[in-house]
């Protein structure tokens, strides 16, 4: 029940900073850099508990004709304590625009 209410107020809090955030920001001109970031947790309770955690990020740089591109990721789950899964990726991926439609990867 404890852990239900902390995921209550975490969740309403990052919703109240959400809305303050797209209040709050003033139109800028675009930068060479993009991202995204996701953080997730899941626990349950009654005859077992589990919980499993995620994590997952994206970073983008283009300049010119160059594009480059850093992915990861990262899982965990757990039944009773015990490690049930894990799932680990990183990855890079760079591109060159020769023309509008073509591009080396």
């Amino acid at each position: 029940m404890q852990i239900r209410k902390l995921l209550m107020v975490t969740l309403l809090t990052t919703m109240s900073f959400m809305a303050y955030a797209q209040e709050a920001e003033p139109e800028q001109e675009a930068g060479p850099w993009s991202g995204n970031i996701l953080l997730g947790y899941l626990a349950t309770g009654g005859n077992t508990e589990n919980s499993s955690v995620n994590f997952d990020f994206g970073v983008k740089y283009d300049v010119n004709r160059w594009h480059h591109g850093l992915d990861g990721r990262f899982f965990s789950s757990k039944q009773n304590n015990q490690s049930t899964a894990e799932n680990y990726r990183l990855g890079w991926n760079s591109k060159f625009d020769f023309t509008e439609f073509n591009y080396g990867v």
